[in-house]
């Protein structure tokens, strides 16, 4: 029918552009995949109240004399608790896709027990080392190369998590 008309053949390109220009817009926004899960802007924030706060700690740690380990229990509880407690929720997002994972496996392949999860395994890996730092701490034995080994296993996994954390932000 169209073919009897000569301006119906003159449309026919522009409405063929049309529908690929329409194909294209349609294609490129199913191709917005979430490659990581969501920012957790709440998550973000604790973390990086609880690291400030694990870093008070470690410097206090640090002085010539930081006094009896029952002026720090308190201070311990309480960090090991918030760090516990972002674990737990950084666990309740979904898992990264596999190609995120593998992007960040470059940058953590010396550690053997990186998961999917990376931000639950950091804030886990900091609460378990603070909690025996105490234990070391409270027993009077934490100074000299035991302080150090203690407060840069801390700084590593607070530094893991918060890199993850701010990835994700992104």
């Amino acid at each position: 029918m169209c073919s009897a008309r000569p301006s119906c053949r003159a449309d026919a390109p522009r409405l063929a552009w049309r529908a690929l220009l329409a194909s294209l817009v349609f294609a490129g926004a199913a191709c917005s995949v979430q490659l990581a899960p969501r920012a957790d802007a709440a998550l973000a924030a604790d973390l990086r109240a609880a690291n400030r706060d694990a870093q008070v700690l470690l410097q206090q740690l640090r002085e010539p004399s930081p006094g009896p380990c029952a002026t720090r229990s308190t201070h311990y509880a309480t960090l090991i608790g918030q760090l516990r407690a972002l674990a737990m929720q950084a666990g309740a997002r979904e898992l990264p896709s596999a190609s995120l994972l593998a992007r960040l496996a470059g940058h953590v392949e010396s550690d053997p027990d990186f998961s999917a999860r990376p931000s639950v395994r950091a804030l886990d890996g900091a609460a378990s080392t603070l909690e025996q730092m105490q234990q070391v701490d409270c027993a009077g034995r934490l100074h000299g190369a035991a302080l150090r080994a203690f407060t840069q296993q801390a700084d590593v996994f607070l530094a893991q998590a918060l890199a993850y954390e701010t990835m994700l932000d992104r």
